[in-house]
């Protein structure tokens, strides 16, 4: 979520009352940068982050405490600004993109401690519906123009890749036998990239990317 905001405290306040005067702030915490980028996480997760174009903070959603902050330049070297961050709070990471000219440089932070898991520039205008968690196997299905590529969450490996299945994932059950079977989409505004589309369900070989069998299907996911 991108919002402009030009102070750099932020309050975060509930009320048991639907009247002004009933509400009170529970905590106040003061940032050192402004403030254009949030995300919210859930209760259970218990942090959320504020950022601009060049930092970003990590902090405590019942106290308000900082849980870590940092300049992306000493947290990802290789970035020199952000354009935009996509978070996966389901895997604690969270993308951040340096969108050059046509080379996007992509590093993805651990989201509890901001430690640099992997960073890349092989994957170019992605999207939050290009790139799917997968939970059960605590990797990301990524979707590029020309093909679709299976990658570790933690290390940003690339275990296998196809050009048999086009689009991102937009349904799967993952199989007792280390299978899984997708269903796919066009990610919303990219439908120009992927040439030949057409809609698939598809079973494929976690561990080797084969394509077992394909079919399509009518309708959407």
């Amino acid at each position: 979520m991108k919002r402009a905001v030009t102070t750099s405290a932020l309050c975060l306040a509930f009320s048991l009352a639907f009247a002004q005067e009933d509400m009170s702030v529970i905590w106040e915490t003061k940032l050192g940068h402004k403030i254009e980028h949030t995300g919210t996480g859930l209760e259970e997760r218990g942090y959320s982050y504020a950022a601009d174009d060049k930092e970003i903070t990590v902090f405590n959603n019942k106290t308000g405490a900082v849980r870590w902050t940092g300049k992306y330049k000493d947290l990802a070297p290789k970035l020199r600004k952000v354009d935009e961050l996509i978070p996966f709070w389901e895997s604690d990471c969270i993308f951040l993109f340096d969108r050059k000219m046509g080379k996007d440089q992509i590093a993805v932070l651990e989201m509890s401690t901001g430690k640099l898991l992997w960073n890349t520039d092989q994957y170019q205008n992605l999207v939050d519906e290009s790139i799917v968690y997968v939970p059960e196997l605590d990797g990301f299905a990524i979707a590029l123009k020309d093909k679709l590529v299976w990658v570790l969450a933690k290390t940003g490996e690339e275990r296998w890749s196809t050009d048999k299945f086009k689009g991102s994932v937009g349904r799967y059950v993952i199989t007792g036998d280390s299978k899984i079977v997708m269903v796919n989409f066009v990610p919303s505004g990219l439908g120009a990239l992927f040439t030949g589309f057409k809609n698939q369900i598809a079973k494929v070989d976690l561990v080797t990317g084969e394509i077992l069998w394909e079919n399509t299907y009518i309708g959407r996911a």
